[in-house]
């Protein structure tokens, strides 16, 4: 059994790249991220026939969904609002995924690190009287989630 690894969700660093830069030429924006949820699970599908008491269940492919929030940065809600509108080609002429780079544990060699290629689905503002202003972005892979360390 392995041992699992504890790191301060402080220390992950979360980079983006409208043109397919490199890990370490992508803009960071660690300092506006407070909160990452990276789901990775398998798509499946229910192939029970007549005479099973039980589910059978088959799995299909892989689905990666990663969501960010944190506090709210101008530069970044545009930039990603431009990345959602080159995904629509009848109204903005090209499709354009993001390439985006999730270090849980932090830049450092030797630590893992997720590379995808993503839609921006969702790009949200949250102002409240008595908070500060937050934003979230919500992502989904398009391919293969490539995982590797640095």
């Amino acid at each position: 059994m392995t041992t699992p690894v504890t790191t301060a969700g402080r220390l992950s660093v979360v980079r983006y790249s409208t043109t397919g830069a490199a890990f370490s030429a992508a803009v960071d924006i660690s300092s506006s991220i407070d909160s990452e949820t990276f789901d990775h699970v398998v798509d499946q599908m229910d192939v029970t026939t007549f005479g099973n008491t039980s589910h059978v269940r088959a799995t299909t492919i892989m689905d990666t969904k990663f969501d960010l929030s944190g506090f709210y940065n101008p530069t970044l809600e545009a930039a990603m609002i431009t990345a959602q509108q080159a995904h629509v080609p009848a109204v903005y002429g090209t499709i354009t995924p993001v390439t985006f780079y999730y270090a849980p544990q932090g830049a450092s060699t030797g630590l893992p690190l997720y590379a995808m290629t993503a839609w921006v689905t969702s790009v949200t503002a949250d102002a409240k009287a008595t908070d500060i202003t937050a934003m979230k972005i919500g992502l989904i892979v398009t391919g293969d989630l490539v995982v590797s360390t640095q």
